[in-house]
Parts: structure tokens; C-alpha cells; sequence
């Protein structure tokens, strides 16, 4: 019987980066992306809805259910859902979701020690500009800290929920912001290119004409008393000009 093969060989690694992999390198949660992405819900029809959705989600009722039948396994799940209950979960988790307009969300799970046992104290939920995705290794790094190169995350300290991608080679899937983009960008530049048509039909360019051979200054005073009728726009043209 042949010896499988119980290593990774088609791992990314060397000089092959995940950025790669990406069908779009916009997609990818970088902080000036999000940033970005951020700024859609300044529109009225992304903020509403999009909090309709979280909302939605956040009002489905949720239980802590035991992993075995066994008296110790049921105190485990009545602890932990206490400890969830008393962190303000619904909080935490309305927050988390977030992760799925940004590809990704982070919060930290602060422990605390009692009489008889450890608990959830709180769960803090951190900004995702404060991380990065190693580009060989998918690592979530933490640049907020004293390497601004990022440094490994503490182990069983935080909770992370990435967007699923397409394929394991990628940190994260397709956001939501990420998908918004173009949208906005067609609505929002479409929406000046109106108020310039509107503008122009509503209170037209002033134009006016002046005098053959009339000097520099009192041109400049003759747009000067036509931008006072139209702030925005004014044409002088001299008599004769067709």
C-alpha cells in the first residue's frame, strides 16, 4: 500500500502571495478599502437596509445547546450561555456582523476568573483596520500594537468571522461594501451630473453682451454684475458675436 501524502504541496508560499488569487484586488479589506467602504452608508438606502438586515438577524432568538448528556456537559452549556447573556452577546454578535460588509471581524473575548471556574467577562469587538492578512501565510496579524508589521494574534483570546471565498487560498470572500462599489459610484456621480442639469434648466447661464472695443476692467465689472444675477456661471460676449 502507497504512503500517502499527509503535507500541504499546492500551500501558497514563497513568493506567491494570496493577492493573487483575489479575481479582484479591490476586494481584498485593506484599511484604505474599508475606509471606503465605510463611507457607503452615508446613503440612505445602504444604511437602512442594511441595518434592516442586522437587525433582522440580531432578533432571531439563540440557545447554548449541551455537547453530551451528561450532568457536567449541561452545567457547561447553562454556564456559558449565562456568561454570553451577562457580555451582552446580542451586542457583540450585532457588531460582529459587520464583518460581512467589511470580509472580516474581530472581537477579543476578555476572561475573567471566579470562585470556581473561568468565564466570559465581556467580548470587545475591534476595529478591522487594526488587522491584516499575512500575504503567504493568510495569517491574521495584529498591526495596532508595537509591530505596525502585525504580530500573531493570542491564542484562544479572539474571535474572527471571515466572508467564506471561493477557494481556501483567499483570507476572505467577497464583501459587501466591496460589491457596493460600483453601484455608488455610477449613483452618486450620477445624481451631480443631475443637479448640474438641473441647475442649468431651472436658472440658466447669465450671458450678456457688451460693446465693441470696451477695456479689460469694465468687461471684468460686466461679468462681475452677471455673476451677481447667477453666482455659479457667467458669459460675456461682444456685440456682433453670433
Amino acid at each position: 500500500v502507497a504512503k500517502p501524502e499527509f503535507k500541504e504541496v499546492t500551500a501558497l508560499g514563497g513568493k506567491i502571495a494570496y493577492s493573487g488569487v483575489f479575481t479582484d484586488n479591490s476586494m481584498e479589506a485593506t484599511p484604505q478599502n474599508i475606509r471606503t467602504w465605510r463611507g457607503f452608508t452615508r446613503d440612505h438606502q445602504v444604511s437602512s437596509t442594511w441595518q434592516q438586515r442586522r437587525l433582522a438577524v440580531m432578533s432571531v432568538d439563540w440557545d447554548v445547546v449541551a455537547g453530551g448528556e451528561e450532568q457536567v456537559d449541561q452545567l457547561a452549556a447553562e454556564a456559558l450561555k449565562d456568561d454570553l447573556a451577562k457580555a451582552g452577546f446580542n451586542h457583540a454578535f450585532g457588531r460582529m456582523m459587520w464583518g460581512k460588509f467589511y470580509g472580516f471581524s474581530v472581537a477579543e473575548v476578555m476572561w475573567t476568573r471566579t470562585a470556581s471556574r473561568i468565564g466570559i467577562d465581556a467580548i470587545l469587538v475591534r476595529a478591522v483596520e487594526r488587522f491584516r492578512f499575512d500575504r503567504l501565510s493568510n495569517e491574521l496579524l495584529f498591526t495596532g500594537g508595537a509591530h505596525p508589521s502585525g504580530e500573531p494574534l493570542a491564542d484562544r483570546k479572539m474571535w474572527v468571522y471571515r466572508v467564506p471565498g471561493d477557494s481556501d487560498d483567499v483570507p476572505h470572500g467577497p464583501p459587501i461594501g466591496w460589491q457596493l462599489y460600483w453601484p455608488m459610484f455610477l449613483k452618486e456621480n450620477g445624481a451631480a451630473f443631475w443637479a448640474v442639469a438641473i441647475e442649468k434648466y431651472g436658472m440658466p447661464t447669465a450671458t450678456g453682451k457688451h460693446p465693441q472695443g470696451l477695456g479689460q476692467p469694465e468687461i471684468d465689472n460686466f461679468v462681475q454684475a452677471l455673476l451677481a444675477v447667477h453666482g455659479n456661471a457667467a458669459v460675456a460676449f461682444p456685440d456682433g458675436f453670433e
